[in-house]
């Protein structure tokens, strides 16, 4: 191989180390935001639980007050005046 096959050569090991770099670096950022959207989705989650025990108080909330009503006790369940 003659000097100049040998230039050509480390020239272009040197190209394809360059792309493999930005790809590491692209799989690295690609990876950051799986991991992100990974926090926003237990977030949410969270957060829907949170709305869902949320709705469960309220409708208990809503039979005491219709039993409450039932009874003749009349105004507002203990919960619903110390719940909010």
């Amino acid at each position: 191989m003659s000097a100049d096959g040998s230039i050509v050569s480390a020239v272009d090991n040197s190209e394809l180390a360059v792309d493999r770099s930005k790809l590491a670096v692209n799989n690295i950022i690609l990876a950051v935001g799986r991991f992100m959207f990974a926090v926003k989705s237990y977030i949410n989650a969270v957060n829907n639980i949170k709305l869902a025990v949320g709705g469960f108080i309220f409708a208990v909330d809503g039979f005491i007050n219709a039993v409450n009503y039932s009874i003749g006790e009349g105004g507002y369940s203990y919960l619903a005046v110390n719940s909010f």
